[in-house]
């Protein structure tokens, strides 16, 4: 039966006490014990996830605030470790004998050389079999030789293999033994062997294990969404005197039409799970309007349910583009649903309603179709159709239903990745750096006990202030390029499969796991051993990048360097003259200076080094430049500095090479602790310790607990964007303050000297959060401290001198007070901190700044105080009454700012056929029935790409751009088809400029607004 449709009765005591004064302690006067009836929304009860008929406990996983976790485990500890009893304790993990270390071991006994044994164990992959091993000694003779040389060895390492080595703590399973066995008081030593890891008592059987004997498992995380939701409480209880908890607004304010408003409008920035581009896409389609809605919407959008087409079927009947088909029996249990099998205890009804079998065989079901347990799916198959017959159930029916049951059941589980594979980047499993694997990752992350155990502490740190770091991820031009991982998630113990391709590399991965092929992405039981390819990592790729003056030969990598001035080559002799003609070329000119012009140090540094350069100043290596004013001596450092300010870009960002490599074989390996890998959008890939690129795990979130962030950002939105723009990165801050405006509510406002702190600060009686001092460039933690300090010491700063004279006091020598201690030690804060804090307008209302260009005087008077000069390379003369230079610096800086981009545009000069076309505001592209075609717009540069594709009519490869433009917190694409090599070189040099152009205005269905492109000769201005 349906929790919807039956109560549930939960038993309530109730305690009374009596006070007393002295020691404030408490008398009880009376236990009352009470029975509370409420409804349970969004669940089944029944005896399935029960330990009963199928004889296995539940799964109990436990989310809290991640940085109360500890304080659960103590709770724990002091409510079941009393009257003597020692019953909490932590599940016990064991790192394996690998092929490596066994080899090392036995060879120190029969004392062969350290060096001969790391020779050959380097050619080896830690989880290689015995049979591994045998199979590469017939073709690699380095191993055959040395089995052949110690045999001894190989025969004692078979029994040592695969047994265990060394133990570690579960970063997240505790366990509690029950108080009375057979009516006899136990403790957890007379239950299961125990042993003791620093002050920690942890078992000597893994979790599978005690699952296994019927102890219970629970696993307790730290959630760092609830510690954001928590906080945003808080804020809202000491700020407006009203008291929430999750529970309470999960229940009494569950359906509230506001909320869902937000939600719909693809408001979702620091929503639990729904931040990401993708999933913000899929809502705005489904358009939920109830919490079923919500939470289904977290649940169909994982990779499964994407490609079955269950999500899109769900969307489209939603919207009542699609009627639903409803097989037999399924209508009550799939009807919430859209006939979609969107969550495992519908696959469990289903197999009960249908096929005849308990729930808890239905379980059973799910468990075995999810590890592929071929005999157990048999013999449940064969109950199921028994079943569906005598239960009446056409066999037509029960087939599609079996099929489909089948199909949900793959995809109701994460794909997941092993623990002990490695992810390459900083933590690479070869090369410098630290090495850890995905598991260790997340356990130093989420478990302080584990990483203080292992000493990593300090990484711990470095983990919960600024992520995971960066990985390698497949971009669509098939390189790799540096992506940030946004998360890695424990799933589990899961069965894990080995994919070992045809270079020796192996991935080991959860069946349902995708990876990138030739053929597209394929799940890991879906690769076909012999025809399909993956992709490995082959490392930097050499190119070509001399300049050729002639065709003789190869023509210039177009790439680097432009055909067009290339010279038809010929050869400089002349009949009946002897010898070569000379000729007065950009080459020979070019020569002469490297012979007698070119000078013995770098013309921008002055260093005399042994190793200079010649640099083309405006990137055209075919022109030396009239009396070679093209052309300068620069060393090494300053020419690659030169390149990047042009538009040469970084390895990570321009890419490493790949390869396509032939798959060996797919077999299951063993069943361990799997993990969900979750990288940065666009690039949902990552490339894997072994040089094997895979693609991105995704774990199914919470629909309740975004609902519960939806709503506080919808009632208290002050409070909730002040802690979720404490957290948010760098990169995506664009598009929360764009959507801070959109929603309204609260307005952000530029950091101000004596308002602003270490974290965004809010001002909640006028709604405004004002920017964070730490988000400012040259501005460090030490230095934002001694600013906030001497503020809380002495009171607010009066102007930017006494600012000045306050935080340099050892420069002025005219205070009395020297302070605390902390305030005489030396000052963090230096001249560059200052200039930054004037250009992000701190200044401004303690000095009364009506525009931006007062700045100017601001500056001129800490140049003055603190002795610097401002030169021409910090401030052009004439950029100094420009408003939007001014802007620019603050947005720079600080990431702040708004720049008037159409004030610009009416300003600068341009014909009177630009004139006539409308201004477009990037505001108003979102909209799908935007009347205006063509227009102008003015807006600043943020990337530009080089894209090709095929023409299919001809096969020839065509280049267009692609150049991501950016009016404020709004964003937009425009591409350059026909132009494009004509724009192509200025272009690529002007990242952080502006642009005006007039173009075309058309709607994309992928990005869901309009989009920008640019016709055959139309009008573009760089400013």
């Amino acid at each position: 039966m349906s929790c919807k449709k039956v109560m549930t009765f939960s038993s309530i005591t109730v305690i009374y006490f009596t006070p007393y004064p002295r020691n404030f302690c408490m008398k009880i006067r009376a236990i009352t014990h009470k029975t509370n009836t409420s409804l349970v929304s969004d669940c089944y009860a029944g005896d399935g996830y029960v330990k009963r008929n199928h004889g296995s406990l539940p799964d109990i996983d436990s989310d809290f605030s991640a940085v109360r976790r500890d304080e659960v485990k103590a709770y724990l500890e002091r409510r079941y470790n009393k009257d003597g009893l020692q019953r909490v304790f932590s599940a016990g993990t064991f790192t394996t004998e690998k092929i490596k270390s066994v080899i090392k071991d036995v060879a120190r006994t029969h004392k062969i050389s350290q060096a001969t044994t790391n020779y050959l164990t380097a050619i080896l992959d830690d989880n290689m079999t015995w049979t591994d091993l045998m199979k590469m000694a017939s073709t690699d003779k380095r191993m055959r030789d040395f089995i052949q040389k110690y045999p001894d060895v190989f025969e004692e390492i078979l029994p040592i293999m695969g047994q265990a080595r060394s133990a570690g703590i579960h970063a997240s399973a505790l366990i509690i033994t029950p108080e009375y066995v057979k009516g006899e008081r136990v403790e957890c030593f007379d239950l299961l062997p125990i042993r003791k890891m620093g002050d920690l008592l942890v078992s000597e059987i893994s979790g599978n294990d005690i699952d296994a004997i019927g102890i219970l498992k629970n696993d307790v995380l730290g959630i760092k969404e609830l510690t954001r939701l928590s906080d945003t409480l808080n804020l809202v209880e000491s700020e407006y005197g009203v008291k929430y908890n999750i529970l309470e607004i999960a229940s009494k304010y569950l359906n509230d039409e506001k909320v869902f408003k937000i939600i719909r409008e693809g408001n979702t920035q620091g929503v639990f799970q729904m931040g990401g581009e993708g999933i913000t896409k899929f809502i705005k389609r489904l358009a939920p309007d109830n919490i079923n809605d919500l939470i289904a919407s977290v649940a169909l959008f994982r990779p499964g349910p994407l490609d079955s087409g269950a999500a899109d079927n769900y969307v489209r009947a939603k919207r009542g583009e699609y009627e639903p088909t409803y097989l037999w029996g399924t209508y009550e249990i799939l009807k919430d649903t859209f006939a979609q099998m969107v969550y495992q205890e519908q696959i469990s009804r289903v197999a009960q309603k249908v096929g005849g079998l308990s729930l808890g065989d239905g379980v059973n079901l799910v468990k075995a179709l999810s590890k592929k347990k071929l005999e157990k799916v048999r013999k449940f198959q064969a109950k199921f159709f028994a079943g569906a017959k005598q239960n009446g159930c056409p066999k037509e029916a029960a087939d599609q239903i079996w099929s489909n049951v089948e199909d949900a059941a793959k995809y109701s589980f994460n794909a997941c990745i092993a623990g002990h594979e490695y992810l390459w980047g900083r933590h690479k499993e070869k090369g410098a750096g630290t090495r850890i694997n995905i598991g260790d990752m997340w356990r130093t992350k989420n478990d302080y006990e584990w990483a203080k155990a292992n000493n990593r502490l300090g990484l711990r740190n470095k983990y919960r202030k600024f992520g995971y770091g960066t990985c390698w991820s497949l971009n669509e031009d098939e390189k790799l390029v540096i992506n940030r991982i946004v998360d890695i998630r424990y799933q589990g113990v899961r069965p894990v499969y080995r994919i070992t391709l045809a270079n020796g590399s192996t991935i080991d991965v959860t069946d349902n796991h995708k990876h990138p092929t030739l053929d597209g992405q394929k799940r890991t039981d879906e690769l076909i051993p012999g025809e399909d390819f993956m992709y490995i990592r082959v490392g930097w790729i050499k190119e070509d990048t001399t300049y050729r003056f002639t065709d003789k030969g190869k023509l210039n990598n177009p790439r680097y360097h432009s055909n067009d001035n290339v010279e038809a080559h010929s050869i400089n002799a002349q009949k009946g003259h002897q010898g070569f003609m000379t000729r007065d070329s950009n080459y020979t000119k070019l020569e002469y200076y490297k012979q007698h012009l070119k000078k013995d140090h770098c013309e921008k540094c002055g260093k005399h080094l042994k190793r200079l350069e010649i640099h083309h100043i405006n990137g055209d290596h075919s022109d030396v430049g009239e009396n070679y004013s093209n052309i300068q001596t620069l060393c090494p450092s300053c020419h690659k500095k030169a390149h990047y300010e042009m538009g040469r870009v970084k390895m990570g960002r321009k890419g490493l090479g790949t390869a396509v490599v032939q798959v060996v074989s797919v077999e299951y390996l063993c069943d361990t602790a799997v993990y969900d890998v979750e990288m940065e959008h666009p690039y949902h890939t990552f490339l894997t310790g072994k040089g094997v690129v895979t693609c991105n795990s995704h774990a199914t979130a919470y629909g309740l607990t975004a609902y519960v962030g939806a709503w506080l950002k919808t009632y208290y939105p002050t409070a909730f964007y002040t802690v979720v723009l404490r957290d948010q990165d760098e990169d995506k801050m664009a598009v929360l303050m764009n959507e801070i405006k959109t929603v309204g509510g609260t307005e952000l406002e530029k950091p101000n000297i004596n308002i602003s702190g270490e974290n965004f600060t809010a001002d909640f009686k006028n709604n405004k959060i004002y920017w964070s001092l730490s988000r400012i460039k040259q501005l460090g933690p030490k230095a934002v401290k001694y600013i906030v300090q001497e503020r809380n010491l002495y009171g607010e700063f009066y102007d930017l001198e006494d600012f000045i004279k306050r935080i340099f006091k050892s420069k002025f020598k005219n205070f009395d007070d020297e302070g605390t201690a902390e305030t005489r030690e030396r000052c963090p804060v230096t001249a560059r901190s200052v200039r930054n804090l004037i250009f992000a307008g701190a200044f401004d209302a303690c000095e009364n700044v009506g525009s931006v260009l007062e700045r100017y005087g601001l500056l001129e008077k800490a140049a003055t105080l603190l002795g610097f000069k401002l030169t021409e390379k910090d401030i052009p003369e004439e950029m100094r009454d420009k408003h939007y230079w001014w802007s620019r610096q603050q947005i720079t800086v600080s990431g702040h700012g708004t720049i008037d981009y159409r004030r610009i545009y009416d300003n600068m000069e341009k014909p009177k056929s630009v004139s006539a076309n409308k201004y477009i505001e990037f505001s108003d592209l979102s909209n799908m029935f935007y009347e205006v075609r063509k227009g102008v717009i003015c807006a600043a540069i943020c990337s530009v790409t080089d894209k090709s594709y095929k023409d299919k009519r001809t096969g020839e490869t065509k280049h267009f751009g692609k150049i991501e433009l950016q009016q404020n917190t709004e964003t937009n694409i425009l591409t350059i088809w026909d132009d494009w090599d004509i724009w192509k070189k200025e272009l690529k040099k002007a990242e952080g400029r502006m642009i005006v152009a007039v173009v075309n205005v058309k709607w994309s269905d992928y990005d869901e607004k309009n989009t920008l492109q640019i016709g055959r000769s139309s009008f573009l201005k760089l400013i």
